[in-house]
């Protein structure tokens, strides 16, 4: 029985409000954004990590250990919320891992990009948050947006990308697909194993 905290209010004065509310109900689990609907991380990443290079981390978690930390002692279940394929960040500073029109990233009505799951870059991209995530204390890890964007089906002929691996295959477009989703989500799982969450 948990709430799902943004970054903004895990990282500010809400977030002791949430922790009275477990305290007072039966509620025992936080879901916290760690990389938001945009791309972002609501942390910045230390120097020596290896997601420090992608400066993509914003200041809404001051002290994630610290928040990690006073979680633990409360018992309040920490799960980390990843937005994986729409991320309009890692688009526009790579639109080869992304769908180009024209000569521009493709956005959604809402201004909103996707990453391409076909590619293996975008999948490893996100595996290393995860990672991070598992390696800091959160317990479960929780994907969100693990999906080609709404309406990509009317565009696979005319928007520029690459299948990667799936170029070669078999499989009609909409399987290839349903592959791509389902092969990133075994392969983060694998590679999460080592680290129990």
């Amino acid at each position: 029985r948990g709430v799902y905290v943004t970054g903004h209010s895990a990282g500010g004065e809400r977030f002791n409000d949430l922790v009275n509310l477990m305290d007072t109900t039966d509620l025992n689990a936080m879901v916290v954004d760690i990389k938001d609907d945009f791309g972002n991380l609501t942390y910045i990443p230390k120097e020596d990590s290896a997601l420090a290079k992608y400066d993509i981390g914003k200041p809404y978690i001051k002290d994630p250990q610290k928040m990690l930390k006073t979680m633990e002692e409360k018992k309040i279940y920490p799960i980390a919320r990843i937005v994986i394929f729409k991320d309009t960040e890692l688009a526009e500073r790579k639109p080869e891992w992304s769908f180009v029109d024209g000569t521009s990233v493709w956005k959604n009505g809402r201004g909103e990009a996707f990453v391409n799951p076909f590619m293996k870059e975008v999948w490893d991209y996100n595996v290393e948050i995860a990672i991070e995530a598992a390696k800091m204390g959160f317990k479960e890890i929780q994907f969100d947006y693990v999906r080609f964007p709404e309406g990509f089906e009317k565009r696979e002929n005319t928007l520029k990308y690459s299948m990667g691996e799936y170029e070669k295959s078999d499989l009609d477009f909409v399987q290839r697909r349903v592959s791509a989703v389902t092969d990133f989500v075994a392969y983060a799982k694998e590679k999460l194993k080592p680290y129990g969450a």
